[in-house]
């Protein structure tokens, strides 16, 4: 009688989803671009700046822009001979991880990076293997900053 009763109740189901109507699908929504206009004097994601190590001490290291940083209309955001200051937050292997927290523009004064500015070898790849004045590394930021002129 059980085997029955769940035979019956397995056709009922088969058959009302056999005869139900198909679902329609319905096409994703298109992703619009979220597209805005580019500033001047803004520093983009993924600027890379050329640097050469003056400080190295681990507490306290800084570094001097070696090239002018340019904005999208072709102005200096950041002239060369800028400096950033910041420490070294972690070492693993031969890496070692330096976070720059201000950035020292001679005609303006020291700006503090919120988000930070990770240092990195010249090839961008993360952290610097030698800590030694003179050592030409570089940093890529992660977020847009506008320099204030």
């Amino acid at each position: 009688m059980k085997l029955a009763t769940s035979i019956i109740t397995t056709l009922i189901v088969l058959s009302s989803s056999v005869f139900a109507e198909p679902k329609v699908l319905e096409f994703e929504k298109p992703i619009l671009l979220q597209a805005r206009k580019v500033l001047p004097f803004e520093v983009r994601p993924g600027t890379f700046f050329d640097l050469v190590l003056m400080n190295t001490n681990e507490m306290f290291v800084s570094a001097q822009l070696s090239s002018n940083i340019y904005d999208f209309y072709g102005n200096v955001a950041i002239p060369k001979g800028s400096q950033l200051f910041g420490s070294v937050t972690e070492k693993r292997g031969e890496r070692i991880a330096i976070k720059w927290n201000s950035l020292q523009i001679p005609s303006l004064g020291t700006l503090k990076l919120d988000p930070p500015i990770f240092a990195t070898m010249r090839d961008g790849s993360a952290g610097v293997t030698e800590l030694k004045p003179g050592g030409m590394i570089g940093a890529i930021n992660g977020e847009s900053f506008i320099i204030p002129h």
